[in-house]
């Protein structure tokens, strides 16, 4: 697989096959006023960058593809390399019960460091929060899907869906954040 091309893969087929490479999916509407010249820029980018793989997704085709990355307007542009997000998003979709928090820190942040304790206690006492810890200096795909400005970051998500977010390492603040958010229920 190389440049921008036309498939008849499915998505998990194109993660396999791109192995190690950087791949772009952009989320569009083939039907869209735009998708001429979008496309004509995305076979620029292709050109310039060899070793990027480009997929371009008809949202209003493959709808749930588009679900279950949380695609609300196109065009969306998602970054992924070594499937480490597919990773992540599978787990949210094994956990649908439970409130699944992502927590994105650097060894180096004494914020997130201080963290540890905490979150090693919330671990062990409640079955009902999935912690996913994601190192920033070892994810380098999965921060452009969220947009992440600094850390510890924390995402909350139920039923795969986000439900919040909070910054910074305020431990008050943070439990106060996880006891709120598991209350809300699977349907909301």
């Amino acid at each position: 697989m190389a440049g921008l091309c036309e498939i008849n893969m499915s998505f998990e087929e194109c993660l396999d096959d791109a192995k190690s490479r950087l791949i772009m999916v952009a989320f569009v509407k083939f039907n869209d006023e735009d998708y001429e010249n979008l496309m004509a820029t995305l076979q620029e980018i292709s050109k310039d960058y060899r070793r990027l793989v480009i997929l371009a997704v008809d949202a209003t085709r493959n709808i749930q593809l588009a679900r279950d990355f949380n695609v609300t307007a196109c065009p969306t542009f998602l970054f992924f390399r070594n499937r480490t997000l597919e990773e992540c998003l599978s787990l949210l979709r094994s956990h649908t019960k439970q409130l699944v928090v992502f927590i994105f820190y650097a060894e180096w942040c004494p914020h997130s460091k201080e963290l540890k304790p905490f979150l090693e206690a919330l671990v062990k006492d409640d079955q009902n929060v999935i912690i996913v810890l994601i190192n920033v200096d070892d994810a380098e795909d999965v921060i452009p899907f969220y947009s992440l400005y600094a850390v510890p970051s924390f995402y909350f998500f139920k039923n795969q869906a986000e439900i919040g977010t909070h910054v910074g390492g305020d431990i008050t603040k943070l439990r106060g954040f996880i006891r709120k958010y598991k209350r809300i229920k699977e349907t909301e």
